[in-house]
């Protein structure tokens, strides 16, 4: 297991940036988001590894690997189809014909489309048509930076990176693109608990914070310049659409440098756990925790001693 010292000098690459030595080497928004939802699971998937070979197990080292989803395999597919980044047809077809347990995501048997294949024939066709809307993808592809956030080393992979422009491009292929209930701390009650409230699709993984707060932070350590940073969606819908997305200058500073300020107020508990200097919590409803759970349900403490093994 790679210690501090080794953290942050690990040359990235398209074949390793997603390997369990770069998730040591290097924080990133997504793994940032598994530690904000589960500290337990991302220590067992980001710190010591999980066996890739078996997915949705945990190994008797206590590692953790997430099981696949065929939704990734799809975005993943129509990045490279439509970002077009150096080896992409191998890439894509190498893709296309990845399984699932017995099935295709997205080939029959027989090599012929299935319906998920099918669906993003037509969200790529639908791509291809929106010409006025190339341009917000049309820079640097898939540009990999690292960077210190909060002291800490972080990496990351933007898919178009348009400096000229001032542009920073991420592609999404959402399953819709209407309203959906989160909880989230940018409108908290008084006591400072999260409400329960409606907001964009955008939202609920919280991409804001992605492009605002740290793709936005990450191109200015590199370029210098302040970019802005803008969505395009082709959306899921069977009969597929693109939408492309952008906000004011004022409101993607304002949100870009809280989103960073919350990094930099959640990072030391998240650094504690990594290293091993601070037990983690159970969020108590991933998989991970279901697979650990050694719950009694509603014992009481003296009586654990009769029951436990």
């Amino acid at each position: 297991m790679s210690g501090a010292a080794e953290r942050g000098a690990m040359e990235l690459t398209r074949e390793n940036y997603y390997s369990i030595e770069a998730n040591r080497a290097y924080m990133s928004n997504s793994q940032w988001g598994d530690w904000q939802k589960c500290e337990a699971a991302a220590r067992a998937q980001h710190v010591i590894g999980g066996d890739p070979d078996r997915p949705g197990t945990v190994t008797d080292a206590g590692g953790y690997c997430p099981p696949d989803k065929d939704y990734f395999v799809l975005g993943r597919w129509m990045h490279e189809m439509v970002l077009q980044s150096p080896g992409w047809r191998q890439a894509a077809d190498d893709l296309s014909h990845l399984t699932l347990g017995r099935s295709g995501v997205m080939r029959l048997k027989k090599g012929d489309w299935n319906q998920s294949g099918e669906l993003c024939q037509r969200m790529l066709k639908r791509w291809q048509q929106e010409t006025d809307l190339h341009g917000l993808l049309a820079g640097e592809k898939e540009v990999m930076l690292t960077g210190s956030i909060a002291g800490i080393p972080w990496r990351c992979a933007i898919d178009s990176l348009d400096v000229p422009r001032r542009l920073v491009g991420d592609l999404k292929t959402p399953r819709s693109v209407a309203a959906d209930w989160v909880n989230t701390r940018l409108d908290s009650w008084a006591d400072g608990s999260p409400k329960r409230v409606k907001v964009p699709w955008y939202e609920v993984h919280n991409y804001p914070r992605q492009l605002a707060g740290v793709y936005r932070y990450m191109a200015w350590l590199h370029t210098g310049e302040w970019l802005d940073p803008t969505i395009v969606a082709i959306v899921k819908y069977p009969e597929p659409v693109v939408r492309a997305y952008g906000w004011s200058e004022e409101q993607v500073k304002a949100r870009g440098e809280w989103e960073l300020e919350r990094i930099k107020e959640r990072m030391p508990r998240v650094v504690a756990v990594r290293d091993g200097d601070a037990e983690p919590t159970r969020c108590g409803e991933c998989q991970y925790c279901r697979i650990t759970d050694r719950s009694y349900g509603d014992v009481m403490v003296d009586e654990l001693a009769e029951v436990a093994p």
